[in-house]
């Protein structure tokens, strides 16, 4: 990476004080050390804040900020003003860890900086964890621009929070946010979606992964029993008509926009979006 661009790893904190050192150092030790570490907790009340307030007092590198709880999204918003545009930013969550060499094999991937990038999950317990975030030798995905065939389908092209990295540029374009009530949980929702609508480039690396970490406390079990089309109608699609409206966009893409845009992808990319988004080109 271009030695002006900034790497900051960001980590969004409530209440995961038994998980939280352990996602704090496998940030800390990186064999690729990150520039800076920004974490927000979002007014964790069990124990959080002292560990991180010991962690700032031993690591220079390490930003806090302490806030009331107002969810997931809230604590995104919170980070705005610390970034540089001429910054990457490598989002982690309190409860999941990054393997030791995750950051230096993004860079090693991407020589110059990019809009967003995703990378895989794997899921892992305390007894079970990552040696390496490289899961085999496929090339990135290049997705130039996906705005019209997100804004037909709401295709989700982008991962979970750990998996994101973004650019500082693009997180100011998305970010603050004013839908924190409907983002408490699943924040990564905006910049996934958002980073889509507004035809940001977004590059897929399925051979690195992220210690995601599936425990009783996070929401994975509600989210699968989620009425989709109710959360469609009720979160996201007043989210997508407000960033429509701001960057000029009309929320209802012609087919022929999304086949265009389809056309400009590289083969392995159309395969990654129609196993994606199989009805993609289904008449709505």
């Amino acid at each position: 990476m271009n030695q002006h661009i900034q790497s900051v790893c960001f980590i969004n904190s409530y209440n995961y004080s038994q998980y939280l050192e352990e996602a704090l150092e496998s940030a800390l030790h990186q064999t690729l050390p990150f520039d800076r570490l920004l974490i927000v907790d979002d007014g964790s009340t069990d124990g959080s804040q002292d560990i991180i307030r010991r962690y700032t007092e031993e690591y220079p590198l390490i930003t806090a900020i302490y806030k009331k709880n107002e969810g997931q999204l809230s604590a995104f918003n919170a980070i705005v003003n610390l970034i540089d545009d001429e910054s990457q930013i490598f989002f982690l969550d309190s409860d999941d860890i990054y393997p030791r060499d995750y950051h230096e094999l993004i860079l090693e991937t991407m020589a110059k900086p990019w809009d967003i990038g995703f990378s895989t999950l794997c899921n892992f317990t305390d007894s079970n964890q990552l040696q390496t975030a490289k899961v085999d030798n496929q090339i990135p995905l290049f997705l130039p621009k996906s705005s019209a065939i997100t804004r037909k389908n709401l295709a989700w092209l982008g991962s979970s929070t750990s998996g994101i990295s973004i650019s500082g540029k693009l997180l100011k374009a998305i970010l603050p946010c004013d839908f924190e009530d409907d983002f408490v949980t699943r924040a990564d929702d905006v910049l996934v979606y958002i980073s889509s609508v507004i035809g940001a480039q977004k590059i897929f690396f399925p051979s690195i992964q992220v210690g995601w970490r599936e425990h009783k406390l996070n929401n994975t079990s509600s989210y699968q029993n989620e009425n989709w089309q109710q959360r469609a109608e009720n979160i996201l699609k007043p989210l997508f008509n407000f960033y429509c409206k701001r960057y000029s966009l009309p929320c209802n893409p012609t087919i022929f926009e999304v086949l265009e845009e389809f056309k400009n992808l590289g083969q392995a990319e159309q395969k990654y979006i129609i196993s994606v988004m199989p009805n993609l080109f289904i008449r709505k």
